[in-house]
């Protein structure tokens, strides 16, 4: 991968880099800068054919860039909602879309997969759009080929006295494993047929990253660009020709090897000190504050989960702004981060499931309380503005109680010197945002720098088994250190029970914040009588409600 590995080696590469195990979630968070579970999209893709999308009050990285007159354009895969037309990219942001609304198609046929289409066991169908029209492609062309030319048209005829934000979304290396021969003639000694594939079809999203670099620089505008390269989830291992070697875990896993990602970017002008690996911590969420603030816009309001990180990626220097980071929470299922240690909660081994009910009226756009329009409308029902009520409660209660679940802890040491110490720590806990409480608008602080992690777990560690008492607070869940053991082999969660209390704790705090994932109705779908929502066979939108489809 000759032009991608330029770009990292003269770059600043991200070896820290988290995400979400699955695609929906990742591109949800972003385009948002919120952690999935805070916006209902944390247990499952969403799926085609289904009455589901990215909440529609929630605004997104492309309109806050259009904001700043930015030319707004998104090429290949959508994956955040279909079913209504001001669910689309050209209705979120962008100014033109070019690519597919479902999770994959044939890179050949446009089609999408059997059985991840549509539920009811409805067949593939065909997923190619310009803006909101089908767009007709031969079964010659390869997808990767013309998302690539896509690109590389806009930047030829972009007027350079006009900012321009491309999103980039190619579905390589997504399964199907197809790609043009000259591209397996790369790896004539890998004998697995699978990894072979893939491995070819990784080279050919290089080739065409470098046709898009290149026509940056034929137009002028290569010098003072930012480039990002981020993967949205680990790689699928076996039949998807993926290795996460030597991480444990794979795509829809919460271990390492399902949420640690590929990640760099790269600036000729704005960034100095190139051709280093950042080993802060980095999620997903945090691109959106970072990238507008590289424009020179600070966002780090709205309750957003997302940090700036763009005055470390830019010139190293200053402390690493991220301490602490959720992986998911749904339900009984999910971890936290916090500086060198994992905490997991139920199976990390497993991700999909049921998504909650999303109703086709409006009624149910957002799961936050945001001061928009939108948000004004959706309280309007009664239910939604009891849960969001419960929700406040919920970690009012929290905060409140700290202190006594804290002297619960403290009672259940059995050494004197050790819980001086502890107490030393909970003291100047107090008078630090854990980044979890509600404010008056109900956004959520999100300072976290001031957070000595370091400081924490060696207080913490110095309590073994025979120290403590008390019987776990979490029995499913298990920790692991990191730094000392980055492919999670040895679950720590009996040697360091207070730890594993106290990074509970934390957790629990952001469980409050969860929207409920239960589908408690069957979801809304494509009716199986009605042909026409079809679209001549073809992946549509504006059949479940919203506004009318724009005449043509």
């Amino acid at each position: 991968m000759p032009n991608l590995q330029s770009l990292a080696s003269e770059g600043v590469i991200l070896n820290k880099s988290y995400g979400q195990p699955i695609c929906s979630p990742s591109r949800a968070a972003y385009l948002t800068a919120f952690y999935p579970f805070r916006i209902g999209l944390q247990n499952s893709a969403i799926r085609n054919g289904v009455a589901d999308y990215l909440p529609l009050n929630l605004t997104l990285l492309p309109q806050r860039l259009r904001e700043l007159n930015y030319s707004t354009h998104l090429i290949g895969k959508w994956h955040l909602g279909h079913c209504r037309v001001d669910a689309t990219p050209t209705y979120r942001g962008f100014d033109s879309f070019f690519g597919l609304y479902s999770s994959a198609n044939d890179y050949y046929t446009k089609m999408t997969l059997p059985g991840a289409t549509f539920a009811l066991g409805r067949p593939p169908a065909y997923d190619l759009r310009l803006n909101l029209d089908v767009y007709n492609s031969s079964e010659e062309e390869y997808e990767t080929d013309l998302f690539t030319q896509r690109a590389v048209n806009l930047i030829a005829n972009h007027s350079t006295e006009i900012p321009l934000y491309i999103s980039l979304q190619y579905t390589a290396p997504h399964v199907p494993l197809k790609v043009p021969d000259r591209f397996l003639d790369f790896y004539p000694n890998v004998t697995d047929e699978n990894r072979r594939k893939y491995l070819a079809i990784v080279t050919s999203m290089d080739e065409g990253i470098g046709q898009v670099v290149q026509a940056l620089k034929d137009k002028g505008m290569f010098d003072n660009t930012i480039i990002v390269f981020q993967s949205d989830n680990g790689g699928k291992e076996g039949t998807g020709g993926a290795s996460n070697d030597p991480l444990r875990g794979e795509k829809k896993m919460l271990y390492e090897g399902g949420t640690r990602l590929p990640a760099m970017i790269y600036s000729k002008n704005l960034i100095s000190n190139p051709g280093r690996v950042y080993e802060g911590l980095f999620h997903l969420v945090d691109w959106f504050p970072t990238l507008l603030s590289a424009v020179g816009v600070k966002d780090s309001g709205r309750g957003m989960d997302g940090v700036d990180q763009w005055p470390v990626l830019k010139t190293e220097s200053g402390l690493d702004p991220r301490k602490v980071f959720i992986y998911n929470i749904n339900g009984g299922d999910g971890a936290l981060r916090f500086g060198r240690y994992k905490l997991t909660e139920g199976n990390p081994g497993g991700f999909l499931g049921r998504r909650r009910k999303r109703s086709v009226d409006g009624n149910m756009d957002t799961a936050l309380d945001l001061e928009t329009e939108d948000t004004a409308r959706t309280l309007q029902n009664t239910d939604r503005a009891a849960q969001l009520d419960s929700e406040r409660s919920r970690t009012k209660r929290s905060s409140q109680n700290e202190t006594e679940e804290l002297e619960d802890i403290l009672a259940s040491l059995n050494n004197t010197d050790l819980e001086m110490d502890l107490r030393k720590l909970f003291q100047t806990l107090n008078n630090v945002d854990l980044g979890v409480e509600l404010d008056s608008a109900g956004g959520r602080k999100a300072n976290m720098s001031a957070i000595d992690t370091e400081g924490i777990v060696a207080v913490l560690e110095k309590f073994g088994p025979n120290n403590v008492s008390t019987s776990s607070v979490c029995a499913t869940c298990e920790l692991y250190d990191l730094q000392a053991d980055p492919v999670e082999a040895h679950d720590m969660a009996a040697d360091y029970q207070l730890l594993v209390q106290f990074l509970y704790h934390i957790y629990s705090r952001f469980k409050t914040q969860e929207v409920d994932p239960v589908l408690k109705e069957p979801p809304v779908i494509i009716p199986q009588s009605n042909s026409s929502l079809y679209f001549n066979n073809t992946i549509g939108t504006g059949w479940c409600g919203g506004p009318p489809l724009p005449s043509t």
